[in-house]
């Protein structure tokens, strides 16, 4: 009898660490959300460069990153990044990724407009930026209304000039 009072218990264990494990992945999971908090993927693309935006939702907005990822030709030695952003949004302190970091670039951030943040990347020596996390920025959203992230291009981003051939750009994130 006691055997079979052990397996009984063992099995009343495991229903309950599975029920527990299900009610706890619904309450964190919200329906109709993905398993993944991150919004924003790298273009496709072989062999080209590309830039693109991800961002990790937070109580307050999100963390917002702008990523590069290195093609087959030259890699820049400068970044000149300009993200315009939705009314309602409001981007906190902006920060140097691993990448940048790594190749010893200095930041320059600008507002040369209203939902317009220009951020400059650069350094005295000819280090390269290598693919990685080039910086990262902390978004505050006010208000429920949907808001947009979006890199623009109609300057050039890259210096020099060949780093910019065949250049992919992600598209807008929204928060």
């Amino acid at each position: 009898m006691e055997g079979v009072a052990m397996k009984f218990f063992r099995l009343c264990s495991l229903t309950l660490s599975i029920v527990a494990a299900s009610a706890c992945s619904s309450e964190a999971k919200p329906s109709g959300t993905t398993a993944s908090p991150t919004i924003g993927q790298s273009p496709a693309g072989k062999d080209r460069p590309k830039v693109w935006l991800s961002a990790v939702r937070t109580a307050e907005g999100a963390t917002v990153s702008i990523n590069y990822e290195q093609g087959a030709g030259p890699a820049p030695r400068i970044a000149d990044l300009r993200l315009a952003y939705s009314e309602g949004l409001e981007v906190g302190p902006v920060t140097v990724g691993a990448s940048a970091s790594t190749a010893g670039k200095e930041l320059t951030v600008q507002e040369p407009q209203p939902n317009l943040v220009r951020m400059v990347l650069l350094s005295r020596d000819t280090r390269e930026l290598k693919s990685g996390e080039l910086l990262q920025l902390a978004i505050k959203k006010r208000g429920a209304a949907a808001a947009k992230l979006d890199l623009l291009m109609d300057k050039p981003m890259f210096a020099p000039a060949e780093a910019m051939q065949g250049l992919l750009i992600g598209d807008p994130i929204q928060l």
